[in-house]
């Protein structure tokens, strides 16, 4: 920022990635992978991959600092199919580009097969995407767009090329390798005047153990108190739902009971395994 307060200065980020100390006990270290996917559409039940990046990255476990970066694994697909015009605006990709391409099948799964935790900006869309293309796999994701609670922070949107120009750098989007690398370099920031990284963060989100609660027979007129509450609607299923810790859960039926229910109701209650969250 400028002594004034009236500029501010955006260096673009260039693969200069911000890395930590390697910690004394080798025994700390995890493995990551970040990953990101363009497709034909944002339906994870019908549309296509169209390219997939994924870069592998050392990690201290306790303190979520970055120590090494790999190399990325990055691929094309032809979906056998023109892209809409809004696709093309939002990745950069045309049907030339893709003409020909396939998924490295082989050498995504090997990627991911490496990988303590798999990484995403909204895993909700990249695991099923990925999935789909490559066959699924038991393997514990992190999404740095719900474990990482951005607002209260003092972000005001959680989108990432926002979050990359609130931590001074700018990238250019939405390329799927340039997407993985900017994600990168985001958690290895953290928090204004507060230690530890957004990695940090993440992990302990993913470590924390969740169940999703359904608000089955929800009238209606309670459906801006749910979303208020965070909670999620399932058009498939027609449920209003939403992932709580085991430990909270006792407390959200209570509330479901008193604010939804008026007493008269019984809400759904699921463990979720941690190596299929965020899926389908």
């Amino acid at each position: 920022m400028s002594d004034d307060g009236t500029q501010v200065t955006l260096e673009r980020f260039a693969g200069d990635f911000r890395l930590g100390p390697r910690p004394d006990d080798p025994g700390r270290l995890r493995t990551g992978v970040v990953v990101d996917v363009e497709a034909t559409g944002l339906d994870t039940t019908s549309d296509t991959v169209i390219e997939f990046a994924g870069r592998p990255f050392s990690f201290d476990r306790e303190t979520g600092a970055v120590v090494s970066v790999g190399e990325p694994v990055s691929c094309l697909h032809d979906p056998g199919a023109p892209l809409s015009p809004e696709i093309v605006r939002l990745t950069g990709l045309t049907d030339e580009q893709l003409s020909g391409h396939q998924l490295d099948v082989d050498a995504i799964r090997e990627l991911l097969e490496s990988a303590d935790i798999v990484i995403a900006h909204n895993a909700r869309y990249d695991r099923p995407m990925v999935e789909r293309a490559v066959g699924a796999m038991d393997k514990v994701w992190g999404c740095s767009l719900a474990m990482v609670d951005w607002k209260p922070m003092g972000f005001p949107a959680a989108k990432l090329e926002i979050l990359a120009i609130y931590h001074g750098f700018f990238y250019s989007g939405h390329r799927a390798t340039v997407d993985v690398d900017a994600l990168l370099h985001l958690l290895t920031f953290g928090p204004p005047e507060e230690d530890g990284t957004y990695l940090q963060r993440l992990l302990a989100a993913a470590r924390t153990r969740v169940a999703v609660v359904s608000a089955w027979g929800a009238s209606f007129h309670t459906k801006d108190d749910l979303k208020g509450r965070g909670y999620r609607w399932n058009g498939a299923e027609r449920v209003w739902w939403r992932e709580v810790p085991m430990d909270a859960v006792e407390e959200e039926e209570q509330w479901l009971h008193e604010s939804v229910y008026g007493g008269d109701g019984t809400p759904g209650v699921r463990p979720v395994n941690p190596f299929h969250r965020f899926r389908s």
